[in-house]
Protein backbone atom coordinates (compact mmCIF):
# COMPACT_ATOMS: atom_id res chain seq x y z
CA UNK A 1 0.00 0.00 0.00
CA UNK A 2 1.17 3.30 -0.84
CA UNK A 3 1.67 5.64 1.54
CA UNK A 4 0.67 9.11 1.30
CA UNK A 5 3.27 11.85 -0.02
CA UNK A 6 3.94 14.68 2.94
CA UNK A 7 6.54 16.87 1.09
CA UNK A 8 9.13 18.03 3.53
CA UNK A 9 9.29 21.95 4.58
CA UNK A 10 12.51 22.89 4.00
CA UNK A 11 14.28 25.15 7.43
CA UNK A 12 14.94 28.49 6.85
CA UNK A 13 18.07 29.76 6.72
CA UNK A 14 20.08 32.71 6.49
CA UNK A 15 21.81 34.15 3.02
CA UNK A 16 24.90 33.84 3.38
CA UNK A 17 27.00 37.21 3.65
CA UNK A 18 29.24 36.31 0.89
CA UNK A 19 26.93 35.43 -1.42
CA UNK A 20 27.06 37.11 -4.69
CA UNK A 21 25.08 40.57 -5.43
CA UNK A 22 21.83 39.78 -6.56
CA UNK A 23 17.62 40.09 -6.31
CA UNK A 24 18.38 37.06 -4.27
CA UNK A 25 20.37 38.36 -1.89
CA UNK A 26 18.89 41.75 -0.64
CA UNK A 27 20.96 42.06 2.23
CA UNK A 28 23.87 41.42 0.75
CA UNK A 29 23.12 44.44 -1.46
CA UNK A 30 22.09 46.97 0.84
CA UNK A 31 25.15 46.15 2.98
CA UNK A 32 27.85 46.49 0.04
CA UNK A 33 25.74 49.64 -1.62
CA UNK A 34 25.84 51.18 2.14
CA UNK A 35 29.58 50.53 1.97
CA UNK A 36 30.16 52.60 -1.65
CA UNK A 37 28.28 55.27 -0.40
CA UNK A 38 30.18 55.70 2.92
CA UNK A 39 33.10 55.21 0.69
CA UNK A 40 31.63 58.21 -1.60
CA UNK A 41 31.38 60.62 0.70
CA UNK A 42 34.49 59.96 2.67
CA UNK A 43 36.05 60.15 -0.65
CA UNK A 44 34.51 63.27 -1.07
CA UNK A 45 35.21 64.76 2.31
CA UNK A 46 39.15 64.22 1.86
CA UNK A 47 39.60 65.83 -1.20
CA UNK A 48 37.68 68.92 -0.21
CA UNK A 49 39.53 68.60 3.29
CA UNK A 50 40.95 71.46 4.85
CA UNK A 51 44.28 70.79 5.73
CA UNK A 52 45.06 74.33 7.72
CA UNK A 53 42.26 73.63 10.45
CA UNK A 54 42.21 70.08 9.81
CA UNK A 55 38.11 70.43 10.27
CA UNK A 56 36.50 67.31 9.81
CA UNK A 57 33.62 67.90 7.34
CA UNK A 58 30.15 66.47 7.37
CA UNK A 59 30.71 64.01 4.69
CA UNK A 60 33.85 62.82 6.03
CA UNK A 61 32.27 61.63 8.89
CA UNK A 62 28.59 60.27 7.29
CA UNK A 63 30.95 58.40 5.34
CA UNK A 64 33.20 56.73 8.27
CA UNK A 65 29.81 55.95 10.36
CA UNK A 66 28.27 54.35 7.19
CA UNK A 67 31.32 52.04 6.23
CA UNK A 68 31.64 51.20 10.57
CA UNK A 69 27.66 50.25 10.18
CA UNK A 70 28.66 48.30 7.43
CA UNK A 71 31.06 46.03 9.15
CA UNK A 72 28.90 45.67 12.01
CA UNK A 73 25.83 44.39 9.70
CA UNK A 74 27.93 41.58 8.42
CA UNK A 75 29.20 40.86 11.18
CA UNK A 76 25.99 41.47 13.57
CA UNK A 77 22.58 42.11 12.19
CA UNK A 78 20.42 42.82 15.31
CA UNK A 79 23.22 45.78 16.51
CA UNK A 80 24.06 46.63 12.81
CA UNK A 81 20.44 47.68 12.32
CA UNK A 82 20.51 49.40 15.29
CA UNK A 83 22.86 51.92 14.42
CA UNK A 84 22.37 52.50 11.16
CA UNK A 85 18.72 53.03 12.59
CA UNK A 86 20.03 55.81 15.03
CA UNK A 87 22.15 57.43 11.80
CA UNK A 88 18.83 57.43 9.83
CA UNK A 89 17.42 59.57 12.01
CA UNK A 90 19.95 61.46 13.09
CA UNK A 91 20.32 62.76 9.83
CA UNK A 92 16.73 63.03 9.08
CA UNK A 93 16.18 65.25 12.45
CA UNK A 94 19.15 67.35 12.07
CA UNK A 95 17.95 68.62 8.62
CA UNK A 96 14.17 68.90 9.96
CA UNK A 97 15.52 70.83 13.10
CA UNK A 98 18.08 72.92 10.44
CA UNK A 99 14.68 74.01 8.17
CA UNK A 100 12.55 74.75 11.26
CA UNK A 101 15.13 77.11 12.75
CA UNK A 102 15.38 78.68 9.40
CA UNK A 103 11.77 78.61 9.26
CA UNK A 104 11.07 80.40 12.61
CA UNK A 105 14.06 82.45 12.51
CA UNK A 106 12.83 85.97 12.31
CA UNK A 107 15.82 86.59 9.64
CA UNK A 108 15.42 82.90 7.96
CA UNK A 109 13.44 84.37 4.85
CA UNK A 110 16.68 86.49 4.37
CA UNK A 111 18.57 83.24 4.15
CA UNK A 112 15.70 82.21 2.11
CA UNK A 113 15.78 85.01 -0.56
CA UNK A 114 20.02 84.90 -0.54
CA UNK A 115 19.62 81.27 -1.76
CA UNK A 116 17.17 81.70 -4.23
CA UNK A 117 19.50 84.65 -5.41
CA UNK A 118 22.53 82.41 -5.21
CA UNK A 119 21.07 79.27 -7.35
CA UNK A 120 23.80 77.56 -9.22
CA UNK A 121 24.79 74.02 -10.35
CA UNK A 122 25.98 73.45 -6.56
CA UNK A 123 22.83 74.69 -4.58
CA UNK A 124 20.98 71.95 -6.85
CA UNK A 125 23.53 68.94 -6.29
CA UNK A 126 23.79 70.04 -2.47
CA UNK A 127 19.67 70.08 -2.39
CA UNK A 128 19.76 66.69 -3.70
CA UNK A 129 22.46 65.38 -1.87
CA UNK A 130 20.73 65.61 1.05
CA UNK A 131 16.64 64.44 -0.48
CA UNK A 132 18.87 61.26 -1.94
CA UNK A 133 20.50 60.64 0.95
CA UNK A 134 17.61 60.60 3.61
CA UNK A 135 15.55 58.51 0.32
CA UNK A 136 18.63 56.24 0.76
CA UNK A 137 18.82 55.67 4.24
CA UNK A 138 14.83 55.04 5.29
CA UNK A 139 14.62 52.64 2.17
CA UNK A 140 17.19 50.55 3.17
CA UNK A 141 16.60 51.21 7.14
CA UNK A 142 13.26 49.32 6.12
CA UNK A 143 14.61 46.63 3.85
CA UNK A 144 16.70 45.50 6.46
CA UNK A 145 14.25 45.61 9.21
CA UNK A 146 12.07 43.13 6.60
CA UNK A 147 15.14 41.41 6.30
CA UNK A 148 15.56 40.59 9.90
CA UNK A 149 12.22 40.27 11.19
CA UNK A 150 11.16 38.22 7.98
CA UNK A 151 14.16 36.25 6.59
CA UNK A 152 12.94 38.06 3.05
CA UNK A 153 12.43 41.18 1.04
CA UNK A 154 9.73 41.69 -1.95
CA UNK A 155 12.82 43.14 -4.25
CA UNK A 156 10.34 44.64 -6.64
CA UNK A 157 7.91 46.85 -4.16
CA UNK A 158 8.04 50.29 -3.93
CA UNK A 159 10.97 49.78 -0.89
CA UNK A 160 13.46 48.62 -3.07
CA UNK A 161 12.63 50.71 -6.15
CA UNK A 162 12.97 54.31 -3.82
CA UNK A 163 16.45 52.65 -2.27
CA UNK A 164 17.46 52.64 -5.97
CA UNK A 165 15.86 55.87 -6.66
CA UNK A 166 18.27 57.70 -3.61
CA UNK A 167 21.40 55.79 -4.61
CA UNK A 168 20.85 57.56 -8.19
CA UNK A 169 20.35 60.90 -7.07
CA UNK A 170 23.57 60.52 -4.62
CA UNK A 171 26.21 59.35 -7.23
CA UNK A 172 24.70 62.44 -9.54
CA UNK A 173 25.08 64.82 -6.41
CA UNK A 174 28.43 63.35 -6.16
CA UNK A 175 29.09 63.30 -9.21
CA UNK A 176 28.62 67.03 -9.82
CA UNK A 177 30.72 67.54 -6.75
CA UNK A 178 33.76 65.85 -7.75
CA UNK A 179 34.12 66.16 -11.59
CA UNK A 180 35.44 69.71 -10.63
CA UNK A 181 37.78 68.29 -8.14
CA UNK A 182 39.54 65.34 -10.01
CA UNK A 183 39.34 67.16 -13.23
CA UNK A 184 39.86 71.12 -12.06
CA UNK A 185 41.77 72.33 -14.81
CA UNK A 186 38.32 70.97 -16.98
CA UNK A 187 37.57 73.52 -19.23
CA UNK A 188 39.60 76.58 -17.56
CA UNK A 189 42.95 76.46 -18.91
CA UNK A 190 41.44 78.07 -22.11
CA UNK A 191 39.37 80.57 -19.61
CA UNK A 192 42.59 81.31 -17.96
CA UNK A 193 44.37 82.53 -20.95
CA UNK A 194 41.78 84.17 -22.40
CA UNK A 195 41.37 86.30 -19.46
CA UNK A 196 44.88 86.84 -18.92
CA UNK A 197 45.85 87.96 -22.66
CA UNK A 198 42.73 90.48 -22.45
CA UNK A 199 44.00 92.10 -19.70
CA UNK A 200 48.14 92.14 -20.77
CA UNK A 201 48.13 91.50 -24.19
CA UNK A 202 50.35 88.86 -24.08
CA UNK A 203 50.35 85.46 -24.57
CA UNK A 204 50.87 83.26 -21.65
CA UNK A 205 51.74 79.28 -20.72
CA UNK A 206 49.58 77.37 -17.66
CA UNK A 207 50.62 74.51 -15.84
CA UNK A 208 50.10 73.07 -12.38
CA UNK A 209 46.36 73.55 -11.71
CA UNK A 210 44.93 72.46 -8.12
CA UNK A 211 42.13 73.26 -6.23
CA UNK A 212 42.01 74.78 -2.72
CA UNK A 213 39.02 74.87 -0.63
CA UNK A 214 37.64 76.30 2.49
CA UNK A 215 34.26 75.85 4.39
CA UNK A 216 31.58 78.19 4.71
CA UNK A 217 30.10 76.12 7.07
CA UNK A 218 29.89 71.94 7.86
CA UNK A 219 28.37 71.40 4.00
CA UNK A 220 29.39 74.38 1.95
CA UNK A 221 32.89 74.83 0.74
CA UNK A 222 34.54 77.87 -1.25
CA UNK A 223 36.53 76.25 -3.78
CA UNK A 224 39.60 78.00 -5.90
CA UNK A 225 41.52 76.86 -8.84
CA UNK A 226 44.48 77.85 -9.08
CA UNK A 227 47.76 77.64 -11.86
CA UNK A 228 50.87 78.86 -12.47
CA UNK A 229 51.60 80.69 -15.20
CA UNK A 230 54.18 82.55 -17.54
CA UNK A 231 55.03 84.44 -20.50
CA UNK A 232 55.34 82.15 -23.70
CA UNK A 233 58.34 84.16 -24.47
CA UNK A 234 59.68 84.63 -20.70
CA UNK A 235 59.79 81.22 -18.36
CA UNK A 236 61.50 83.55 -15.56
CA UNK A 237 58.74 85.39 -14.62
CA UNK A 238 56.39 82.71 -12.82
CA UNK A 239 53.49 84.08 -11.47
CA UNK A 240 49.76 82.80 -10.10
CA UNK A 241 46.30 83.21 -12.13
CA UNK A 242 43.04 81.91 -9.72
CA UNK A 243 39.77 81.84 -10.49
CA UNK A 244 36.84 81.22 -7.29
CA UNK A 245 34.65 78.52 -9.01
CA UNK A 246 32.41 77.10 -6.56
CA UNK A 247 30.38 78.36 -3.67
CA UNK A 248 32.15 81.78 -3.23
CA UNK A 249 30.56 84.99 -2.79
CA UNK A 250 32.12 88.51 -2.19
CA UNK A 251 35.21 87.93 -4.13
CA UNK A 252 36.71 88.98 -7.31
CA UNK A 253 36.24 86.20 -10.57
CA UNK A 254 39.86 86.08 -10.94
CA UNK A 255 43.64 86.73 -9.26
CA UNK A 256 46.65 87.33 -10.58
CA UNK A 257 49.72 88.86 -9.38
CA UNK A 258 51.38 89.15 -13.25
CA UNK A 259 52.13 92.64 -12.57
CA UNK A 260 54.20 92.42 -9.15
CA UNK A 261 56.20 89.81 -10.43
CA UNK A 262 56.85 90.89 -13.32
CA UNK A 263 58.11 94.40 -11.77
CA UNK A 264 60.14 92.49 -9.15
CA UNK A 265 61.79 90.59 -12.04
CA UNK A 266 62.70 93.67 -14.13
CA UNK A 267 63.80 95.35 -10.94
CA UNK A 268 66.20 92.98 -9.95
CA UNK A 269 67.39 92.72 -13.32
CA UNK A 270 68.41 96.20 -13.44
CA UNK A 271 70.01 95.71 -10.38
CA UNK A 272 72.06 93.50 -11.63
CA UNK A 273 73.07 95.86 -14.51
CA UNK A 274 74.15 98.88 -12.58
CA UNK A 275 75.93 97.25 -10.11
CA UNK A 276 77.58 94.48 -11.29
CA UNK A 277 78.08 92.24 -8.01
CA UNK A 278 74.52 92.00 -6.87
CA UNK A 279 73.83 93.56 -3.55
CA UNK A 280 71.35 93.17 -1.28
CA UNK A 281 68.06 94.52 -1.79
CA UNK A 282 64.49 94.48 -1.18
CA UNK A 283 61.32 95.36 -3.18
CA UNK A 284 57.96 96.01 -2.12
CA UNK A 285 54.93 96.52 -4.22
CA UNK A 286 51.68 97.32 -2.16
CA UNK A 287 48.39 97.47 -4.24
CA UNK A 288 45.17 98.68 -2.76
CA UNK A 289 42.46 96.41 -2.49
CA UNK A 290 43.92 93.79 -4.55
CA UNK A 291 44.30 96.14 -7.12
CA UNK A 292 45.40 93.07 -9.33
CA UNK A 293 42.82 91.64 -9.92
CA UNK A 294 40.55 94.16 -12.65
CA UNK A 295 42.99 96.56 -13.89
CA UNK A 296 46.27 96.11 -15.73
CA UNK A 297 46.74 99.42 -15.32
CA UNK A 298 46.74 100.33 -11.94
CA UNK A 299 49.78 102.02 -10.19
CA UNK A 300 51.26 99.74 -7.15
CA UNK A 301 53.71 101.61 -4.67
CA UNK A 302 57.34 100.93 -4.89
CA UNK A 303 59.81 100.49 -1.82
CA UNK A 304 63.32 99.57 -3.13
CA UNK A 305 66.03 99.43 -0.87
CA UNK A 306 69.51 98.27 -1.76
CA UNK A 307 72.25 97.77 1.08
CA UNK A 308 75.52 98.54 0.38
CA UNK A 309 78.53 97.12 2.39
CA UNK A 310 80.81 100.29 2.83
CA UNK A 311 81.35 104.08 3.52
CA UNK A 312 80.76 107.08 1.70
CA UNK A 313 84.15 108.53 0.39
CA UNK A 314 85.50 110.86 -2.00
CA UNK A 315 86.45 108.12 -3.93
CA UNK A 316 83.03 106.42 -4.36
CA UNK A 317 80.68 109.25 -3.88
CA UNK A 318 80.39 109.80 -7.60
CA UNK A 319 79.64 106.19 -8.11
CA UNK A 320 77.11 106.53 -5.50
CA UNK A 321 75.35 109.28 -7.13
CA UNK A 322 75.46 107.83 -11.03
CA UNK A 323 74.17 104.45 -8.93
CA UNK A 324 70.91 106.22 -7.60
CA UNK A 325 70.35 108.43 -10.39
CA UNK A 326 70.23 105.66 -13.33
CA UNK A 327 67.95 103.07 -10.47
CA UNK A 328 65.25 106.26 -10.36
CA UNK A 329 65.14 107.24 -13.97
CA UNK A 330 64.60 103.65 -14.28
CA UNK A 331 61.80 103.34 -11.84
CA UNK A 332 59.94 106.61 -13.64
CA UNK A 333 61.08 105.99 -17.17
CA UNK A 334 61.03 102.90 -18.22
CA UNK A 335 58.23 101.07 -14.93
CA UNK A 336 55.97 104.12 -15.26
CA UNK A 337 55.75 104.49 -11.45
CA UNK A 338 54.23 107.36 -10.17
CA UNK A 339 54.78 106.97 -6.39
CA UNK A 340 57.64 105.21 -5.37
CA UNK A 341 60.38 105.30 -2.08
CA UNK A 342 64.32 104.37 -2.77
CA UNK A 343 66.42 104.21 0.01
CA UNK A 344 70.21 103.51 -1.25
CA UNK A 345 71.60 102.62 2.34
CA UNK A 346 75.45 102.06 3.23
CA UNK A 347 76.51 99.95 5.87
CA UNK A 348 79.70 99.93 7.41
CA UNK A 349 81.37 98.82 10.80
CA UNK A 350 83.46 101.59 13.09
CA UNK A 351 87.35 101.29 12.39
CA UNK A 352 89.58 100.43 15.74
CA UNK A 353 90.74 104.28 15.83
CA UNK A 354 86.99 105.18 15.87
CA UNK A 355 86.38 102.88 18.57
CA UNK A 356 89.03 104.37 20.30
CA UNK A 357 88.19 107.87 19.63
CA UNK A 358 84.75 107.48 20.93
CA UNK A 359 86.20 104.85 24.62
CA UNK A 360 84.16 101.91 23.58
CA UNK A 361 84.82 98.49 24.82
CA UNK A 362 86.69 96.14 21.34
CA UNK A 363 83.97 93.28 21.40
CA UNK A 364 80.85 95.61 20.88
CA UNK A 365 78.76 95.19 18.14
CA UNK A 366 78.59 98.87 16.17
CA UNK A 367 76.25 98.95 13.04
CA UNK A 368 76.27 102.17 11.00
CA UNK A 369 74.79 103.32 8.12
CA UNK A 370 74.29 105.91 5.91
CA UNK A 371 71.39 106.61 3.39
CA UNK A 372 70.13 108.18 0.34
CA UNK A 373 66.35 109.02 0.10
CA UNK A 374 64.74 109.89 -3.28
CA UNK A 375 60.89 109.54 -3.95
CA UNK A 376 58.28 110.90 -6.08
CA UNK A 377 58.33 113.72 -4.70
CA UNK A 378 61.84 114.90 -4.76
CA UNK A 379 62.89 113.05 -7.75
CA UNK A 380 62.65 115.65 -10.27
CA UNK A 381 65.33 117.43 -9.29
CA UNK A 382 68.27 114.53 -8.55
CA UNK A 383 69.47 114.90 -12.36
CA UNK A 384 70.13 119.15 -12.44
CA UNK A 385 71.17 119.33 -8.91
CA UNK A 386 75.31 119.44 -8.79
CA UNK A 387 75.47 116.40 -6.10
CA UNK A 388 73.09 114.42 -3.85
CA UNK A 389 73.62 116.15 -0.69
CA UNK A 390 70.34 117.42 0.49
CA UNK A 391 69.04 114.14 -0.01
CA UNK A 392 71.54 112.09 2.29
CA UNK A 393 71.47 111.51 6.31
CA UNK A 394 74.44 111.70 7.66
CA UNK A 395 76.38 108.42 8.88
CA UNK A 396 74.74 106.78 12.51
CA UNK A 397 75.93 104.19 14.69
CA UNK A 398 73.88 102.04 17.13
CA UNK A 399 75.14 99.92 19.62
CA UNK A 400 73.76 97.88 23.16
CA UNK A 401 75.48 98.60 26.71
CA UNK A 402 73.47 96.16 28.26
CA UNK A 403 69.73 97.39 28.47
CA UNK A 404 70.17 100.85 26.93
CA UNK A 405 70.73 101.48 23.32
CA UNK A 406 73.67 104.15 22.45
CA UNK A 407 73.43 106.09 19.17
CA UNK A 408 76.44 108.11 17.68
CA UNK A 409 75.54 110.73 14.81
CA UNK A 410 77.97 112.45 12.44
CA UNK A 411 76.98 116.19 11.86
CA UNK A 412 78.20 115.95 8.45
CA UNK A 413 80.22 113.18 6.61
CA UNK A 414 79.38 114.19 3.33
CA UNK A 415 82.55 114.08 1.06
CA UNK A 416 83.36 117.11 -0.37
Amino acid sequence: MNEPFIPIQSPKLPIPICAPISKKSPFNQTVIITIVVGFELFLYGLLTQITESLKLSVYTAVGILLIITSLVLVKNQKYGKILFSIITWTITLSILILTLLIIINPFGILFLIALTANFSTETIAQIGFIIGLNIYMHSANKTLSDYIKHNTVQTLNITSKLLYFGLFIICLSMATFLYPLIYPSQGKAKEFKSYLENKYHEKFELSNFKTTSKYENSFVSCDELIATAHPKNNHEITFEVSSFIRNCKGYDKYYDDYIDKSLKYKISKKIKEVFGVTPKYDIDLSFDSRGQTSNKNIQPILTLSIFIESSLTKDNVNLSEEQIREMSNYIVNELGLTEFYFYYIIKSQLSADEFQRLQIEPGIKVNCQEKFSIDYNNYQQINTDVNLKKYYSPKECIYNLGKSQTSINYVDTYPN
